[in-house]
């Protein structure tokens, strides 16, 4: 799939998942290229974002609500998590 493609369609999947601001930014298109770059699947990334929502819908009773998430970087350590990177201290 070609940088342009994969960009614009993982994007598109931030964009509506749950818990995101919705809009996209500068940074975030050069995160999503830089994904690209080092080959990390499409659907790894997806599947991160599914996972990043899916915490934040289940938290302990009486915890209080996270913030909405305001860029594609707010997702990354589950990204990382999915796709098999180590983890550093962020």
């Amino acid at each position: 799939m070609e940088q342009r493609d994969y960009v614009r369609r993982l994007l598109d999947a931030y964009r509506v998942t749950p818990g995101t601001c919705g809009t996209v930014r500068r940074p975030d298109r050069v995160l999503a290229a830089q994904l690209h770059q080092r080959g990390v699947p499409l659907e790894a990334v997806e599947n991160a974002f599914v996972l990043a929502a899916a915490r934040r819908l289940i938290r302990p009773a009486g915890a209080a609500p996270l913030e909405t998430v305001r860029s594609l970087a707010g997702v990354s350590h589950d990204t990382k998590v999915k796709a098999g990177y180590p983890l550093q201290d962020e």
